[in-house]
């Protein structure tokens, strides 16, 4: 419970998260709260994920009264969350060796068939890519003809006037089916799996905070590519939030 007013207490981002550095001597919160420690949650509010700036602008903002902020102590998930972060800056840098450490070699992953027949089967999907997912991801389309789209407006224009190699279920058309959050639902749920093994009872999970596509038809082979951010996050107590951890 803090209480209202200035809480003097300073954040600094060390590996890739937001922790408290210092605290004043006269700070209300001196005693329940050190240096190493991370503030998880500001009234409810999930803000592990945000830089020093943001946490202390929402701090701010509620100053004129008490809040309830959840911390994770220092000590507490110290070698856990060391774990964590070490297998996630190997999966970062050197993918295969991580999962081959774990012992998990995203063995769910849906074979090249089993997605041709799943996006063949769903026509739906490119409606959905084209109405909802262009107004809230990024996307580039490089035309048959090799010019690059990144315009919402520009690429449903491009989308209407097709060519037939990308319509009626040819390999182009399965393109735009599959241009969404749907093609990352297997790869997330192997690399959960493998987080789960390298680091068991911690309930740490990956999800999609950033994404981003490029559907490109200007070479020899229609290709889909997709970049994702990924947030590892692990339960908190109380209400099923979760905290992230990590961003890669």
């Amino acid at each position: 419970q803090a209480p209202p007013g200035k809480l003097g207490v300073w954040f600094q981002t060390v590996g890739g998260v937001s922790v408290v550095t210092a605290l004043r001597k006269d700070s209300p919160l001196a005693g329940s709260v050190e240096p190493g420690d991370r503030i998880l949650e500001v009234d409810g509010l999930d803000v592990s994920h945000l830089d020093p700036d943001k946490i202390v602008a929402h701090l701010t903002t509620r100053k004129g009264s008490a809040r309830v902020l959840t911390v994770t102590k220092k000590k507490q998930m110290r070698a856990p969350i060391n774990r964590l972060r070490s297998f996630l800056s190997t999966l970062d840098s050197h993918p295969e060796g991580a999962l081959r450490r774990a012992n998990v070699r995203l063995s769910r992953t849906t074979p090249e068939r089993d997605l041709t027949a799943y996006y063949a089967s769903r026509p739906a999907l490119a409606i959905f890519t084209i109405v909802k997912e262009l107004d809230r991801v990024d996307y580039t389309v490089v035309t048959h003809e090799g010019a690059e789209l990144t315009a919402p407006e520009e690429i449903r224009e491009y989308y209407r006037t097709r060519p037939h190699s990308q319509r009626d279920g040819a390999p182009g058309e399965l393109l735009w089916r599959a241009a969404n959050q749907s093609v990352l639902a297997d790869a997330l749920t192997g690399l959960t799996d493998a987080l789960a093994a390298e680091v068991p009872g911690l309930g740490a999970s990956l999800r999609a905070a950033e994404t981003s596509f490029r559907l490109d038809w200007g070479g020899e082979v229609p290709a889909l590519r997709v970049r994702a951010v990924l947030d590892a996050a692990v339960p908190v107590a109380g209400g099923g939030r979760r905290a992230t951890l990590a961003r890669m």
